[in-house]
């Protein structure tokens, strides 16, 4: 599987690229079940 790192809030995240049709994949950004990002994004 292919990632997308990017970081949020100071935190790097890896997001799994998910294609969307033929011509198009995004990054999968789920913030649930991720607490220190969560708490980051709220600071």
């Amino acid at each position: 599987m292919n990632y997308y790192s990017m970081v949020i809030a100071g935190l790097e995240r890896n997001l799994p690229i998910c294609p969307v049709n033929e011509n198009l994949s995004i990054g999968a950004f789920v913030i649930f079940g991720d607490a220190p990002l969560t708490v980051a994004c709220a600071i």
